[in-house]
């Protein structure tokens, strides 16, 4: 199990909803300045996926028209990169493993609710502290 201050709260996540326009997702993004958000199911709060910067761009100008594809549903942007999502109970060996490839976890509940996200920053800093506690024990 990991240890609850690892997890950044979803009150302090910026997330983007699954009903919400590609207009919506760059305002949100670009005051944020994240490159990757969580996308939630708005009713339930849902993890759905992550959605990149580069999966925006690489849509609108695979759309041929910035103007035109602003009104879209971010729903229609492919994503080029699944951001696997853990539940409380991940060990963190298995953690670890899967910051080593994408730099957040996005934590869910057993139902899939969202609940925050434990970033590869955060994870690190705890694993240095760890030991440095136990050099010194």
């Amino acid at each position: 199990m990991i240890p609850k201050q690892l997890v950044t709260p979803k009150s302090r996540v910026t997330t983007l909803f699954s009903d919400m326009t590609i207009r919506q997702a760059i305002e949100r993004m670009n005051k944020s300045r994240f490159q990757m958000v969580p996308v939630l199911e708005k009713d339930s709060g849902r993890y759905l996926y992550s959605l990149a910067a580069s999966d925006v761009l690489k849509h609108i100008v695979t759309a041929g028209s910035y103007e035109k594809s602003l009104d879209n549903p971010i729903s229609s942007i492919p994503i080029d990169r699944l951001i696997i999502p853990a539940t409380n109970d991940i060990s963190m060996e298995m953690l670890v493993d899967l910051l080593a490839n994408q730099n957040y976890v996005p934590i869910v509940d057993n139902g899939g609710i969202f609940g925050g996200i434990i970033t590869r920053k955060n994870a690190l800093y705890h694993l240095i502290k760890t030991e440095e506690e136990e050099e010194n024990a």
